[in-house]
């Protein structure tokens, strides 16, 4: 049986190139184990074995220091608990981009409804939002909240947001009635004890509506809701809360789209 491989056959037999396998062996990760008479260099059956590990192990991220401890001076213990390191760090990536998954998709869900929902007007349950009230505007404190918000697994679809008071609905004034806020959203109820610092907007009835700015909110940005409340006769029951959702960016001029919650008397 052949027992003689120059490295050209081994790199066409496992698909690598010769210039990695000629690192191997300058950085003493693996040497062909023969020297001929003629002075070519030979790897055995046993050398090739031992590259299909060393490429199955750069495979999967491992160093090219841990490959050389594992080839040169590993227990079956050793390589067990590196392998099971590699696991757990994988497992960690897969729950990252799992994350970042859902904030695409959470993303393009918002795209979606504001394209279908932008000014319209319905009725419905409001999510849990929780928020806290930036008393002094937004300054260098509101990214530690952001990060506060951001660190509660349960805590979704963290965005800066806007309070809107009831009494502007009645006087159509933003002065000193609009107060900006971060929030975000808990799907499961069960974690609501652990969020009793901020304040939560939960209402079994509101008027919900996607409408857009270009700066602030401004009395005409929803003079449409007003409308809406005032032909109606709707009592409004408490703080609004408006959420910035998305934006577009056309001929350098910017664009937000809020989604606005306004809680109204059940009747």
């Amino acid at each position: 049986m052949k027992n003689r491989f120059l490295i050209g056959e081994v790199s066409e037999y496992l698909g690598v190139s010769r210039d990695t396998l000629r690192y191997y062996d300058k950085d003493n990760i693996l040497k062909p184990s023969i020297i001929g008479k003629n002075g070519y260099r030979y790897y055995t059956i046993e050398d090739i074995i031992k590259l299909s590990y060393v490429i199955a192990f750069r495979e999967i991220n491992i160093s090219i220091k841990e490959i050389k401890d594992i080839i040169n001076n590993c227990t079956l213990e050793q390589l067990k608990k590196v392998l099971q390191d590699k696991e757990s760090d994988i497992d960690n990536k897969i729950l990252e981009l799992k994350k970042l998954k859902k904030t695409v998709s959470n993303f393009k869900y918002d795209i979606e409804k504001t394209i279908k929902l932008l000014n319209k007007i319905e009725i419905v349950n409001s999510p849990i939002i929780f928020y806290e009230e930036l008393a002094d505007g937004m300054d260098l404190k509101t990214y530690k909240i952001m990060d506060k918000f951001n660190s509660y697994e349960y805590l979704n679809e963290v965005t800066f947001s806007s309070v809107i008071k009831k009494e502007f609905f009645k006087i159509n004034k933003v002065e000193n009635n609009i107060v900006y806020a971060i929030s975000g959203i808990v799907y499961k109820s069960d974690y609501i004890g652990n969020l009793i610092d901020y304040k939560c907007f939960k209402y079994d009835k509101c008027i919900h509506s996607i409408f857009k700015i270009n700066i602030d909110i401004t009395e005409e940005s929803i003079m449409y809701l007003k409308k809406y409340i005032d032909g109606n006769n709707i009592e409004i029951i408490g703080d609004s809360v408006a959420r910035f959702i998305t934006f577009e960016n056309k001929n350098d001029k910017t664009t937000d789209y809020i989604e606005i919650w306004i809680p109204i008397e059940k009747k």
